[in-house]
């Protein structure tokens, strides 16, 4: 109904002080100003529900990089703004109040590097003594046998798809001395292992290393369409 309402007048009244005034807004379906055709604009909220993450973004890996230290939690449905949900445990807490914070955003847990969990016996810890980049100063320090290792679900998991396989990238150093580091990567849902790759250090020790590997199309769609990703010893 836009030309019904071309040329209407609307009007209100303001109370300044206690004295009356009127103004009068003139709606009309015309154009008043002429856009630039270079002009373009694009809106992403990827803080919504990860809108990014996992999709447009094509990152897999949720905190891939160990910055998250605890933050960046989803707000649970029908919870306050001021608990979180847990990507680890799966239960709401609060955030902790901290002058000079924006309250909906809890502090930094220097030992949180949710949503990774251990696998098997492993020992893992965040390590900011050394990292490959000086702008992401976080890494996971992981001890164990063969076999221990670290998890991570992705965006409320991974998803798989029929002849789309994975390219992984990862820096790592060992301190294994004179000896290659096998690592094993892989990719599991429902207890089946669904694509792997082995992954091979050099033996130079204490020095970081750019690892590259394609883990091939899994072997299985799992009825959910999700999985997880290990990085095994």
């Amino acid at each position: 109904d836009h030309g019904q309402n071309e040329g209407r007048k609307l009007g209100w009244c303001l109370l300044p002080g206690g004295e009356s005034a009127n103004a009068t807004l003139t709606v009309t379906s015309g154009a008043w100003r002429t856009l630039s055709p270079d002009l373009h604009a694009a809106f992403l909220e990827s803080e919504i529900n990860f809108g990014g993450e996992g999709g447009l973004y094509a990152e897999l890996i949720h905190n891939r990089d160990f910055e998250a230290l605890g933050r960046g939690r989803l707000v649970e449905r029908g919870v306050g703004l001021q608990a979180f949900y847990d990507v680890g445990t799966g239960r709401a807490t609060a955030a902790p109040a901290a002058a000079g914070l924006d309250p909906h955003e809890p502090e930094a847990v220097h030992s949180d590097f949710r949503p990774w969990r251990v696998v098997g016996q492993a020992i893992a810890a965040i390590d900011n003594s050394t990292a490959p980049f000086a702008t992401n100063p976080n890494t996971l320090r992981l001890q164990g046998a063969a076999g221990d290792g670290v998890a991570n679900p992705g965006f409320w998991g991974i998803g798989t798809r029929e002849h789309v396989g994975f390219a992984l990238a990862l820096h790592a150093r060992h301190r294994a001395r004179q000896a290659s580091v096998r690592l094993m990567a892989r990719v599991v849902a429902e207890g089946v292992v669904l694509t792997q790759a082995e992954l091979l250090l050099p033996p130079s020790p204490d020095e970081w290393h750019r690892v590259d590997a394609v883990l091939g199309p899994p072997a299985r769609v799992p009825s959910t369409g999700r999985a997880r990703f290990e990085l095994l010893l």
